[in-house]
């Protein structure tokens, strides 16, 4: 069975990841999760399968990815070297 800190990972993976681990997410949860080494039983896969949608999925993803500053926003920015 999933647990909670497994779910978030999951979730946030799926999230962060390219369209095709998404589209796989959607079509093969437990393979998916797999790679990442979840476990999904049986039911939380059919349930995955039944509820979630590549569309959703994807806007979810590219809403995700614009909540991200730029690299070279504040504290994302690397600091250059001082020569000494």
């Amino acid at each position: 069975m999933l647990q909670e800190n497994e779910l978030e990972r999951l979730i946030g993976y799926a999230l962060l990841a390219d369209k095709k681990f998404r589209k796989w997410f959607v079509s093969d949860p437990q393979a998916a999760a797999a790679s990442i080494d979840i476990k999904l039983t049986d039911e939380e896969a059919d349930y995955i399968r039944e509820t979630v949608t590549l569309r959703r999925l994807n806007a979810m993803a590219k809403s995700v990815k614009n909540w991200m500053p730029p690299p070279s926003v504040g504290n994302w920015q690397k600091t250059p070297l001082i020569p000494n």
